[in-house]
């Protein structure tokens, strides 16, 4: 799970992942939104890395973070 840091783990949780689609909409609807320079670039990493892949990739992705780390503590 090298695909996202932390903080971009964290962002995505907050989006809609149900597709590829539905994240990217999201997160470019909030964009103009964020006055915070720091979120903003995390947040727009993020929009690259999503547009890098497919939708075939992303469909396998595990963005369930919670469950990732949960199964790596034990």
């Amino acid at each position: 799970m090298n695909l996202f840091t932390i903080e971009e783990q964290h962002l995505i949780c907050i989006f809609d992942t149900f597709t590829r689609a539905h994240l990217l909409t999201d997160m470019r609807i909030c964009l103009p939104y964020i006055e915070n320079n720091e979120l903003k670039s995390i947040m727009l990493d993020v929009i690259k890395k999503i547009e890098m892949i497919d939708d075939g990739i992303f469909d396998v992705l595990p963005l369930d973070f919670a469950n990732y780390y949960n199964k790596e503590m034990e």
